[in-house]
């Protein structure tokens, strides 16, 4: 009888524990996915040339998740592929807002190639194709040999 009471107070507890350990998870979710952590505010910062429209659209940042729904990586990378920025970085404050940070690539020049414009920048990325010609105010360079040139990549002479 002794061993009996033991083990039934052995399983009280471990159930004790174990349904405490559940709630304590499920008020955990209930209060993560709460409206309060729903995104209200995105602040787009040192933009110029880029709408903050466009850096919004791009990251697919939504104002139906929470701010613990979001990867921080996946909307870095997202932003990246404008290859007029050269750098982002996502910032999450509490409980309901997301900074971006942007450096935008700066324009060196524009080249002529088959009667229209690759505007390059000073690292020598391909950040608009084709560009109009008085959009930027950079020389213009004639005359070169381009193999293939893509949006985003390096330019190949």
């Amino acid at each position: 009888m002794d061993n009996e009471k033991k083990l039934s107070k052995i399983y009280f507890v471990n159930f004790t524990r174990i349904f405490g350990v559940l709630i304590i998870v499920l008020a955990g979710l209930t209060f993560i996915s709460s409206r309060h952590f729903l995104v209200k505010k995105v602040e787009i910062l040192n933009n110029q040339g880029i709408t903050q429209e466009e850096i919004l659209l791009a990251s697919g940042i939504s104002f139906k998740h929470t701010i613990f729904q979001l990867n921080s990586k996946k909307i870095e990378q997202a932003i990246l592929k404008n290859p007029a920025i050269e750098e982002a970085e996502i910032s999450i404050i509490f409980p309901d807002k997301i900074r971006i940070t942007v450096r935008e690539r700066v324009p060196l020049c524009l080249l002529r190639y088959q009667e229209q414009y690759i505007c390059v920048s000073e690292d020598g990325i391909i950040m608009e194709y084709p560009a109009a010609e008085g959009q930027y105010k950079v020389p213009i360079v004639e005359g070169c040999e381009l193999q293939k040139p893509k949006l985003g990549k390096k330019v190949q002479a």
